[in-house]
């Protein structure tokens, strides 16, 4: 292929990508185009793959649309997400499953019967039963009462290990880089530090007192 036709290709899958992510967010061309800082025909032309935008335009076109910048930059991103894609309906049933898993193992760990349980939570010992096999999806003001029974936190039933999982982690880690300071964001980023911050991580896991002792051991080298 010419490296013509390579920049046409690559012209109109990134144009498939930004109306993809437009139609996505909801919002209109005449949205994007004041969002980005160029006309409403520009922006139906990029679209189409007519003609390419600039990087600081695709740099604000992320910013906006509140997605990662290297799914526009990476020619194979666009199939990367396609790859990442599951069927809804058979996640949200595992889901039900492991989330009425969960709730029948914490109770059983608290010594509580499903007729007390029942009572506690005033939610049917049928209705109960039916949550935790799984069998019947649990509204989510019941499952906060029933955490409250069970003295454990709502948070305990989050997906943490699916594909939805990984993208709330993943916005979790994104808040919390973002409070801190532009400094310490700074030499997150830089990735000549990577072998510092994993330094930092093993020394995390090191129990106090070992680190007291190491601590005492170079002083007493050092004097």
């Amino acid at each position: 292929m010419s490296l013509k036709a390579a920049r046409r290709l690559r012209t109109k899958l990134l144009g498939a990508t930004m109306r993809k992510i437009r139609h996505d967010s909801g919002r209109s061309q005449h949205d994007v185009a004041q969002l980005i800082g160029c006309s409403a025909t520009s922006c139906s032309a990029y679209e189409r793959g007519i003609k390419a935008p600039s990087l600081p335009e695709l740099e604000l076109f992320a910013y906006h649309m509140k997605v990662p910048l290297e799914t526009l930059l990476d020619p194979d991103a666009t199939l990367q997400e396609e790859q990442k894609s599951f069927d809804p309906e058979t996640l949200v049933t595992l889901r039900h499953r492991m989330i009425g898993a969960l709730l029948k193992s914490i109770r059983e760990k608290a010594g509580m019967s499903n007729r007390v349980f029942s009572e506690a939570t005033e939610i049917s010992a049928r209705r109960v039963a039916a949550f935790q096999g799984g069998k019947r999806a649990v509204p989510l003001p019941e499952l906060e009462s029933m955490a409250d029974v069970l003295g454990v936190d709502v948070n305990e039933f989050i997906d943490m290990q699916g594909p939805v999982g990984s993208w709330f982690q993943d916005q979790q880690a994104l808040t919390a880089l973002g409070e801190l300071p532009q400094d310490l964001r700074a030499f997150i980023a830089e990735p000549a530090n990577l072998p510092y911050l994993q330094l930092a991580k093993l020394l995390s896991e090191v129990p106090i007192e070992d680190l007291h002792m190491v601590a005492r051991q170079f002083l007493e080298a050092s004097a």
